[in-house]
């Protein structure tokens, strides 16, 4: 069940989720009931923020997607914060930072234990400059940098604590 409050500047959320008998296929982390998605955006004048869980994605999603599947039983929700700052025409800046849905097991969402922080700047060249709006090509230049903090709590391995993409 998804409960969504909307007004103009502002957009509130819930989803509550029931597994009681699981379904054949399913990944066996999906038990219980509870709240599973909750989120509150502000989007005003080219700047949206998001608190809460969100999903997103940078680029065509190589350095950083977090999305949903449900026919797959895939959800990998961040529950963090999201800036996205629209500073000029055609010109697009991303920030997040949170948290991964790892499973939900017992009514409770599963995190994972990895701290996601990322940036993400596009620039489409057809908006921005308004002589390339009669060309039929249609150019964007961007890039993302996406990073993952986990410590080290493995004593067997020499693992790296911070896991870097761009």
């Amino acid at each position: 069940a998804n409960i969504m409050y909307n007004s103009t500047n502002f957009t509130a959320g819930m989803r509550y989720e029931s597994y009681q008998n699981a379904l054949l296929g399913y990944p066996s982390g999906y038990k219980g009931e509870g709240i599973t998605y909750r989120y509150a955006q502000f989007s005003n004048h080219g700047l949206d923020v998001t608190v809460g869980n969100f999903y997103e994605q940078f680029g065509a999603g190589l350095a950083f997607r977090s999305y949903e599947d449900r026919a797959l039983g895939y959800d990998t929700q961040m529950d963090g914060a999201r800036i996205i700052i629209r500073p000029a025409k055609g010109m697009v800046i991303k920030g997040v930072y949170g948290k991964n849905r790892y499973q939900f097991i017992n009514g409770q969402v599963v995190k994972s234990a990895g701290i996601v922080r990322g940036a993400d700047a596009e620039l489409h060249l057809n908006e921005a400059f308004k002589f390339m709006s009669k060309y039929k090509l249609d150019v964007s230049v961007a890039g993302s940098l996406v990073s993952k903090y986990q410590p080290d709590d493995n004593d067997e391995y020499i693992l790296p604590e911070n896991v870097a993409a761009y």
